[in-house]
């Protein structure tokens, strides 16, 4: 089992390796910058997953750059780290994981999809909700949609339990 100070060891160099790549001017026409940016991703998260609370705030709260805000955090895998340290960052960063999830969302109603895929929409527009100025975008995104995506009744009837 790793220590605190290897998980963090670990962690920096991946971070390391990731940033010389990603800083190198290459032809990617095969890929493999955007396989090993995952595999990064992954070891990153396996990393996080065997720290304790205390140790992921500070490795999070390291590469946030007081700066950039946290465009790098979100941008790297969707939602997913959003969502995994939302509550250490939303008193700091709301607005920014507001348009996270609004640029999310949008993206994701662009596809014709089932059911399912429309409540994880809304579930994400209740998370949305919570935030500052949360409501009144939750209420604009679902009156645009209403209009734009009225031919979808899934989407509809699930637009109505939100």
């Amino acid at each position: 089992m790793l220590d605190n100070n290897q998980l963090k060891e670990a962690f920096e160099l991946t971070n390391y390796i990731f940033i010389k790549v990603g800083n190198q001017d290459m032809d990617d026409s095969d890929g493999g910058t955007g396989e090993m940016a995952n595999s990064c991703l992954q070891i990153w998260q396996e990393i996080l997953y065997k720290c304790d609370i205390k140790l992921k705030r500070e490795i999070v709260f390291s590469k946030l750059s007081p700066y950039r805000g946290i465009d790098k955090l979100y941008e790297l895998e969707g939602l997913y780290m959003v969502m995994e340290y939302e509550e250490i960052l939303k008193d700091i960063y709301p607005k920014e994981l507001l348009n996270k999830y609004e640029n999310t969302i949008k993206a994701m109603a662009t596809n014709t999809s089932g059911r399912a895929h429309y409540r994880e929409i809304v579930s994400i527009l209740r998370r949305m909700k919570k935030y500052p100025k949360g409501k009144e975008k939750v209420s604009e995104i679902v009156s645009d949609w209403r209009l734009r995506y009225r031919n979808r009744p899934a989407m509809m009837d699930e637009l109505n339990k939100l």
